[in-house]
């Protein structure tokens, strides 16, 4: 729910399947490993244990939002991506190619949002310097100090 509120919804989605696929194409590997390498099997294992603990975490701390999480789930990512690749044959590789009116479909969708986004935006851009200086009165805030996060202030 964080990354939802944060990130807002359609980054979760995006997310959320971007882990779905992830996680596919980890299972996937076990086909191409030989029945007696065990070595491949435990990694396979590991990366597995570690992806679902990273989801854990997540799911139960605010951890997974911040920097630093951020940065070694970056690099479990990009570990496993490497590893998975390195375990899939060459011959197994394809490339997909969309057809032109999912191109095409795909780029109306971007324009629109695009649209819709500075849209909306825009007017609140220009009343961007009002809006500072609302948030800035000091006897609204008294003792004001700025938290990266607005629950540390004690707004909710």
């Amino acid at each position: 729910m964080q990354i939802g509120c944060e990130w807002g919804i359609p980054a979760l989605l995006c997310l959320m399947a971007a882990i779905g696929l992830g996680f596919k194409r980890l299972l996937a590997v076990r086909q191409y490993l030989d029945s007696n390498d065990v070595n491949n099997h435990t990694t396979l294992a590991a990366w597995l244990t570690i992806g679902v603990a990273i989801l854990v975490d997540g799911l139960v701390s605010g951890l997974i939002v911040m920097p630093t999480s951020q940065l070694w789930i970056a690099l479990y990512i990009g570990c496993a991506w490497g590893w998975t690749v390195s375990m899939t044959p060459p011959t197994q590789m394809k490339t997909v190619r969309l057809s032109m009116t999912i191109r095409l479909g795909g780029i109306l969708i971007l324009l629109a949002s695009l649209y819709f986004l500075f849209n909306g935006l825009w007017s609140e851009i220009l009343n961007l310097p009002a809006y500072e200086e609302q948030n800035m009165q000091k006897d609204r805030y008294p003792d004001a100090i700025l938290h990266p996060r607005i629950w540390a202030g004690g707004y909710f």
